[in-house]
């Protein structure tokens, strides 16, 4: 396969770029299923697709950052209006960071979703109103009901549960982590690297590679049965999160 180069403006379609992507991954994974490839180089290739994800990911949110309408009106204390443990939260912003205690659902698609440091928080992007890509980091004590149409990257949680689907999944430095998550792509695969004690629940029929043990041993996960539902998670307040989440991880 020859080099590609493409150039990004506000009028790109950013989609055929991200397809672009995801087939230079399919043939670097093919490749490597022939021998063309050793485990050790498709490691750092697909390091590197990633962070190719991930920037193409955060000059999306340059080109279109005035593009995005909020429709939450915070009131004097914005914290205290933010936070509603009785009744959730709709609103579109594309990126939330240090939220804590909050139910929220995503209102509208996104072409890119970011949820950093959220705590004992439920987050739904419902499927009627997928993200493009989505990526997690430095999460704890939460439930995330996602639905992405391309990629999701999470990093560095602990004690969460996410359940939804993707085409393409990483899962890095983290502990304690239930997923039940569809992989809509040929690939059928999840990727996780330095995580230990995740659990996949086994009806989505996923292949697992985890970077740590190539010997295919599972020390890093177990596969389970389904043991929370959407419907249980949409009727879930945070208050609710502490008993839930012990249940389940």
């Amino acid at each position: 396969m020859s080099a590609k180069e493409v150039n990004a403006d506000e009028l790109t379609d950013w989609k055929s770029i991200r397809e672009e992507i995801n087939k230079f991954k399919q043939w670097v994974t093919k490749i490597h299923e022939i021998g063309g490839i050793p485990q050790y180089d498709l490691k750092k290739i697909t390091s590197t697709i990633d962070i190719w994800v991930l920037s193409l990911d955060d000059k999306k949110r340059f080109f279109n950052k005035k593009k995005f309408k909020f429709s939450y009106k915070p009131g004097r204390d914005n914290r205290s209006s933010y936070i509603e443990s009785s009744q959730p939260s709709t609103f579109g912003t594309p990126t939330m960071i240090g939220k804590d205690g909050i139910k929220c659902i995503i209102e509208k698609p996104h072409q890119s979703v970011s949820l950093f440091e959220i705590k004992n928080s439920i987050i739904i992007i419902p499927a009627d109103m997928a993200a493009g890509a989505i990526t997690l980091k430095n999460c704890n004590d939460s439930i995330f009901m996602i639905h992405s149409e391309s990629f999701l990257y999470a990093e560095e949680l602990e004690n969460c549960i996410i359940i939804g689907r993707t085409h393409q999944m990483r899962l890095h430095k983290s502990m304690g982590v239930y997923l039940d998550i569809q992989i809509e792509s040929t690939l059928n695969k999840i990727i996780i690297e330095e995580s230990t004690s995740i659990k996949f629940v086994n009806s989505r029929n996923v292949e697992i590679d985890d970077f740590n043990e190539p010997s295919k041993k599972h020390l890093n996960y177990t596969m389970v049965g389904k043991l929370v539902n959407e419907a249980e998670i949409a009727e879930t307040q945070p208050e609710s999160l502490p008993s839930l989440i012990k249940s389940i991880i």
